[in-house]
């Protein structure tokens, strides 16, 4: 799930996301999305218009969340 968090440090479509992360599957992303969702770490947005889309972006919970990715890269390392 950290990985997908760190994929969304700005605001994103789905297929802009899934280029991050391109070893994921496109279901096992699209349920992990649906997770942080819930969990209230991501905030998916429809935008209506000629041209509809829908935005992912990190909630605060979200940010204050991505500030402990490279504390454990760090642990992953001295590992």
């Amino acid at each position: 799930m950290m990985i997908i968090i760190n994929a969304i440090n700005v605001p994103s479509r789905y297929h802009e996301i899934a280029a991050r992360v391109p070893d994921v599957d496109t279901r096992v992303l699209q349920d992990k999305l649906n997770v942080l969702i819930q969990k209230k770490l991501v905030i998916k947005k429809n935008h209506h218009g000629a041209k509809p889309y829908i935005e992912y972006s990190l909630s605060p919970m979200g940010i204050q969340a991505l500030k402990i990715v490279p504390i454990l890269e760090k642990i992953g390392k001295d590992l």
